[in-house]
């Protein structure tokens, strides 16, 4: 396949993604603890989605999606509490930012990568995610919502990925150009 043809599709998926909402997801999405809101709250913002979307790809590119997942979504968790705590972390929009296009970079070269590596960069940005979230949701309930609603996201991104490499390869290049545009944003 000639480097075209992978990038028509990533730029086709890329510019879709970018249509469809261009809202950052921190702060002021008013989540509360609603138990919709929060499910609803990995698919409002375009950062949510190319995370996932971008995470996905490369756990499914590197063959690694259970682990992958749990470490997120575990890291998630505790990015939630410390947010909800009050607790901040520096750069956080940054590092969102950075991890789309992280991620979306790593599902298109799929380099190989210690399994520390791996696990400590999902980590680190699913604590990031987690902390932003977690500082606007209200409570233990939004913050539980926002984990169940990141869990069926990612999820559904997984099945997506799973439809072969060539998809993989085409998702992780969207995410990565839509981390892109977040940060020109």
């Amino acid at each position: 396949m000639t480097p075209l043809n992978r990038l028509v599709p990533a730029l086709a998926a890329t510019i879709g993604t970018l249509a469809a909402t261009t809202a950052l997801a921190h702060p002021g999405h008013g989540l509360g603890d609603s138990l919709a809101r929060g499910l609803a709250h990995p698919f409002v913002g375009l950062d949510h989605l190319l995370a996932m979307v971008g995470l996905a790809a490369w756990a499914v590119r590197k063959d690694d999606v259970r682990r992958s997942a749990g470490v997120f979504l575990g890291a998630l968790g505790l990015g939630l509490a410390l947010g909800a705590l009050g607790l901040g972390l520096p750069a956080v929009e940054l590092g969102i930012a950075g991890s789309v296009i992280v991620f979306g970079l790593l599902a298109v070269a799929a380099p190989r990568l210690s399994e520390g590596a791996a696990l400590g960069l999902v980590s680190a940005f699913a604590m990031l995610h987690g902390q932003a979230h977690g500082s606007e949701v209200g409570g233990l309930a939004g913050s539980l919502a926002v984990l169940a609603g990141s869990s069926v996201a990612l999820l559904g991104a997984v099945k997506l990925a799973r439809l072969g490499q060539r998809v993989a390869v085409a998702l992780g290049a969207s995410a990565a150009f839509g981390g892109v545009a977040l940060l020109a944003l």
